[in-house]
């Protein structure tokens, strides 16, 4: 059976994941149009000059729990990376993320035409994101396999 357009962009924004260069926390995310063409990918991790941290470089977050310190940890988000490289921020209709976006990610999604998010797992200590988003009338979807 062929698999839906939400799995098939799920599953790459999985695989993309695996990219990572951070050792705290792998995530993926791809943005398409409303006809569901890709416009972009990215995952989080270091930037492009940094020693990778999931390769024995670890900056200074690296052993911080997950969702917390991020002024410490050296990695760039899946989502902040995802928008460096979109071909075009005003066609993004939507934006599978392998999890959901913490709040300053949100915001700076906000800025674009995103009108739904959907992720695979809650990002812990940012539900505030969740509420500036639906605030905005979009569409903040769990998804579910």
């Amino acid at each position: 059976m062929r698999p839906s357009k939400d799995k098939t962009y799920m599953e790459i924004a999985k695989i993309i994941s695996q990219r990572t260069t951070c050792a705290r926390r792998a995530v993926g995310a791809v943005a398409t149009d409303e006809h569901g063409y890709i416009l972009g990918t990215g995952y989080n991790g270091v930037p492009s000059t940094f020693l990778h941290c999931n390769e024995g470089h670890q900056c200074s977050g690296a052993s911080s729990l997950s969702g917390t310190n991020l002024e410490g940890c050296a990695a760039i988000h899946c989502e902040q990376n995802l928008l460096l490289h979109c071909s075009d921020l005003r066609r993004i209709h939507s934006i599978f993320i392998t999890t959901s976006p913490c709040s300053s990610c949100i915001k700076l999604i906000l800025s674009t035409t995103a009108q739904r998010i959907v992720f695979l797992e809650y990002y812990p200590g940012h539900e505030n994101s969740k509420e500036l988003w639906e605030r905005a009338g979009r569409i903040w979807e769990c998804y579910q396999e």
